[in-house]
C-alpha cells in the first residue's frame, strides 16, 4: 500500500467519524512500515497535508470536548509545525487523545455568532 491508499482509507473513515492523529500515525507505521519515530513523523506529516488538501479540518481532541471544534487557522504549514513540536516534546508518536484530530465540515459545531 502507498500513501495514496492510506489517505483514501482515512478519508473513508472521515465519512463517519473524526480521525485522530494517533490513527494516522498508526496507519503509517502498520501499513507503510514506518515504525521508526522520525520516518513515521515525516510520512504522517505528508498524510496530514493531503487530508487537509482534501478538505478535512484540524481541530481539538475529543478528549476535551464532545463536539468537533476546528482550529481557527487551517494553514497546513502551521498545523504540521504544531504536530512536529508536540511529537518532539513527547519524544515519539501521539497517543489516542493527542491533537490535532481531523473531521469534515459537517462534524463541526455550528456557530451561533
Amino acid at each position: 500500500m502507498d500513501i495514496e491508499e492510506v489517505v483514501n482509507a482515512l478519508m473513508e473513515m472521515a465519512e463517519d467519524d473524526w480521525v485522530g492523529l494517533g490513527f494516522i500515525s498508526n496507519d503509517v507505521a502498520e501499513v507503510l512500515g514506518a515504525e521508526e519515530s522520525e520516518a513515521n513523523l515525516e510520512l504522517t506529516l505528508l498524510v496530514v497535508r493531503e487530508l487537509l488538501k482534501r478538505g478535512l479540518l484540524a481541530g481539538d481532541s475529543p478528549a476535551f470536548t464532545d463536539h468537533f471544534n476546528p482550529w481557527s487557522h487551517q494553514n497546513a504549514d502551521a498545523i504540521c509545525s504544531f504536530i512536529r513540536r508536540e511529537w518532539e516534546k513527547r519524544d515519539g508518536p501521539p497517543d489516542w487523545g493527542d491533537a490535532p484530530w481531523f473531521a469534515q465540515l459537517r462534524f463541526c459545531k455550528a456557530s451561533h455568532a
